[in-house]
């Protein structure tokens, strides 16, 4: 990987941690009104959202996408995306897999 795609990796992080990066656009989701429609007769215990993905079986249907570029500077916010879907037992997904030498 290129000094000048290292340097984004980095650059885009600390965009998002030090910069206003929120959408000032609306979603919509203000003009949905949800109407509650209790379901008495399911019992969450016996919901299983569990499901099987490349062979491996993940309790729920989510995967974790980095974005870090697996840059030196990351190795702590791997670490955490990588304690949190270990401990939640979800995937993760390990980016490009470009080797940095």
């Amino acid at each position: 990987m290129g000094n000048i795609t290292r340097y984004r990796k980095i650059e885009h992080i600390d965009i998002c941690l030090n910069e206003d990066v929120e959408s000032k656009i609306p979603t919509g989701f203000s003009d949905i009104i949800l109407i509650h429609k209790a379901l008495p007769e399911l019992c969450l215990d016996e919901i299983n959202v569990e499901t099987i993905f490349l062979g491996k079986k993940l309790k729920a249907p989510i995967i974790i996408t980095g974005m870090t570029g697996g840059h030196p500077e990351t190795v702590e916010i791997n670490k955490a995306l990588a304690y949190v879907a270990e401990k939640l037992k979800i995937g993760i997904g390990v980016g490009s897999q470009r080797a940095f030498k």
